[in-house]
């Protein structure tokens, strides 16, 4: 294993008490015993910061590290009882040469197609689990310390004294932009990186945070009517709903907008196999809700998909390109529906990487 500080490359029987040999600096894993290397680690790091240009989560952490160091094919129960089934498979088909050849060709038809269904059945949602990641980001921290860029949980916020000098002055401002989120950790994220002072917008969660900040910035909002509202949010049930319940909700904007939505739906999800979790409880047990469709539902009542699966830097370019060319035909919308005035930003937005050019490129590379 190579340490990442001197990048001596050491066996396991130098690692004495798991110290560098070379530059007598500790490691935090040990990878014979299935954990990462240090450099493997650090690369996730690296990659999810965009090399240091960006703020993230440790969830953002959880999913690059679920794209290289989830459960193998060999480690994944289905794949061996797939592998298991060959040889089983086989030997009954020796048996049934003595029985007839139906039982034959049963036999290689089971040969063939329960391998495939066993393998095809891996690979769609994360085999990393939370638990084991939890615990390596525990010892990356107690080892080398936070690392640098990872937002720790509401350190974005605005203290309460900020909030007190700030608020008569925000009673008399006005975002022309807002974006609204399913989840307190992408507001989080867009906070972090100066996301709403950069592109002058305001960011909130709908279930009222920031706190100290929603009555009063949402009021604001309200009494805008240029106001142009976008939706972020992972593929779930509540969040692809989301657009639809702003724009008819009265403590919303009922009569305002337009609101268009740029957040992750099921037609994302090609893309991201390998990443999909399971559907929450109640979203296997809830109706279709207004604002998703039937097909849509189908993949909602036993999926969900995470914003934090998309590297930080590509959410944030993305977001940009939709707010500065919302009205550009280089960003493809849906024909909005005239009863909520709500759009769909095309659903390639997330489904590729975006370079410098799709916006964002000075501030965030």
């Amino acid at each position: 294993m190579k340490c990442i500080h001197c990048l001596r490359d050491s066996k396991k029987s130098e690692r004495i008490g798991g110290i560098c040999p070379g530059c007598q600096k500790p490691f935090a894993f040990e990878p014979t015993v299935g954990q990462p290397t240090d450099a493997a680690f650090k690369a996730a790091l690296d990659r999810v910061s965009g090399q240091g240009r960006v703020r993230f989560t440790a969830e953002n952490v959880y999913f690059e590290m679920e794209r290289h160091f989830g459960r193998k094919p060999g480690e994944n129960p289905y794949y061996l009882a797939g592998c298991l089934m060959i040889p089983i498979a086989s030997v009954g088909g020796m048996l049934a040469l003595v029985i007839g050849a139906w039982a034959l060709l049963l036999s290689v038809v089971a040969v063939i197609l329960m391998p495939m269904y066993l393998i095809a059945r891996k690979g769609k949602t994360v085999q990393l689990s939370e638990v084991t990641f939890d615990t390596w980001l525990g010892l990356w921290k107690g080892t080398h310390g936070l690392p640098a860029g990872l937002i720790e949980p509401r350190a974005a916020l605005p203290s309460a004294e900020s909030v007190a000098a700030m608020r008569s002055e925000l009673e008399h401002y006005s975002f022309d932009r807002a974006v609204i989120c399913d989840r307190r950790e992408t507001v989080d994220l867009l906070l972090a990186n100066n996301f709403h002072f950069e592109n002058n917008c305001a960011v909130l969660s709908i279930d009222g945070y920031p706190a100290s900040v929603f009555d009063l910035v949402r009021q604001m909002l309200k009494r805008n009517p240029k106001l142009h509202i976008f939706t972020l949010h992972d593929a779930t049930l509540e969040g692809c709903a989301m657009a639809h319940n702003l724009a008819t909700d009265p403590s919303w904007f009922v009569g305002q907008g337009p609101i268009f939505d740029i957040g992750l739906r099921p037609a994302h999800a090609e893309a991201f196999k390998g990443q999909w979790q399971e559907a929450f409880p109640q979203d296997r047990a809830a109706s279709c809700p207004p604002g998703v469709t039937q097909e849509e539902y189908a993949w909602l009542r036993r999926y969900r998909l995470s914003l934090a699966a998309v590297r930080p830097e590509q959410v944030i370019k993305r977001l940009f390109r939709a707010i500065s060319e919302r009205k550009a035909d280089s960003v493809a919308l849906s024909k909005p529906d005239e009863s909520t005035r709500v759009s769909h930003v095309d659903v390639v937005i997330f489904s590729t990487d975006a370079s410098t050019s799709d916006g964002g490129g000075d501030n965030f590379g």
